[in-house]
């Protein structure tokens, strides 16, 4: 057991010493000029209201799903 977790420790330590190589020399000409792109609103998709259409037996059942889930955690 004892040279598994040392040859596992050297594999580590080795591969920890790998070098990184250098990003900014794999970048195009391109990069650099590229106009910013668009940005797309949010605001449609976050501003609409959730759907109400949930009867009160359904959530009746919604919420002892939800005590019976946290009675379990505990």
């Amino acid at each position: 057991m004892r040279p598994i977790i040392c040859f596992a420790s050297l594999a580590c330590l080795l591969a920890a010493c790998e070098p990184m190589p250098d990003l900014t020399e794999v970048e195009s000409a391109y990069v650099e000029t590229a106009p910013y792109p668009d940005l797309i609103p949010l605001t449609p998709g976050i501003s609409a209201p959730a759907p109400t259409d949930a009867d009160d037996e359904s959530m009746a059942a919604l919420q002892a799903r939800a005590d019976r889930l946290a009675a379990q955690a505990q």
